[in-house]
């Protein structure tokens, strides 16, 4: 656990040991999640993003879907838009 002070624009430093151990570098996106009123929670964007990759590979096996399907698929949707 570390102990870290909110400044006068509501800024803090994220300790270095936690940055270090999440891997959490300058510039990336902080997703930041009240508590029940008695917590924050942050979390790196990174790992939302790592999350949806799993979650989507696991749900293309069950559809039998291959990486180049996929690909192909957005591509027309952007074109669509």
């Amino acid at each position: 656990m570390s102990t870290t002070i909110i400044r006068k624009k509501g800024q803090f430093t994220l300790p270095s040991i936690i940055r270090t151990e999440m891997g959490i570098e300058e510039n990336d996106v902080l997703t930041v999640i009240p508590w029940d009123k008695k917590a924050i929670i942050v979390i790196p964007h990174k790992l939302k993003t790592e999350a949806l990759l799993k979650q989507t590979a696991v749900l293309a096996r069950k559809k039998g879907l291959t990486l180049e399907e996929m690909m192909a698929e957005l591509e027309e949707i952007r074109h669509k838009a």
